[in-house]
């Protein structure tokens, strides 16, 4: 039976971090993150003038009783952020002690766990070759979300062995490309 990656201790200061953003970005679904987006919130943002066709409901009366003119209240959007965790299983990573794979997954299961946690969405990548093909991007998790989907990562984490090499740059270029066509 394969070891844990992290003792419960450890997830219990895990708790109390958080993964942060250095910018507001645009994501896909509604989260804990600040967008670019202004929608529904909590967060005021901003003012605008009301145009014909506007949702009535987001009309500040107390700022068309000061400035004489309807104005829209605008509030930051709160949006998931998309977190791709990417590892390398490859042969060069069964090595040293403590063993580098072993390290590398469990901080691929701590970063998604900090992800899920939040509300946002991870989706993981395992990088290898093998003989079939010179590079390859191994098998990608479906996106996943919400704290019970830790369990999944737990797994699919420790089911992982280092097997093959890994031509980084090429494997990196590819994950970029795929993304791109995501978009």
């Amino acid at each position: 039976m394969a070891e844990p990656l992290f003792e419960r201790e450890f997830l219990k200061r895990l708790e109390m971090l958080t993964l942060s953003a250095r910018r507001l970005f645009r994501g896909d679904t509604r989260g804990e993150r600040r967008s670019t987006v202004h929608g529904a919130s909590v967060e005021f943002a901003d003012f605008r003038p009301y145009v014909q066709g506007d949702d009535f409901r987001r009309i500040d009366w107390n700022a068309y009783a000061k400035f004489e003119q309807l104005m829209l209240r605008l509030f930051v959007e709160e949006q998931e952020l998309p977190v791709h965790i990417l590892l390398d299983c490859s042969n060069s990573m069964n090595y040293g002690t403590p063993n580098k794979f072993d390290y590398a997954r469990r901080l691929a299961a701590a970063l998604a766990y900090l992800a899920l946690s939040n509300t946002d969405r991870v989706t993981f990548t395992a990088l290898s070759t093998d003989e079939e093909h010179d590079t390859f991007l191994g098998p990608t998790s479906a996106a996943l979300r919400g704290k019970p989907a830790i369990l999944r990562v737990f797994k699919l984490l420790e089911a992982l062995r280092p097997a093959g090499g890994t031509a980084l740059d090429e494997s990196l270029r590819r994950f970029a490309v795929r993304q791109k066509r995501a978009a």
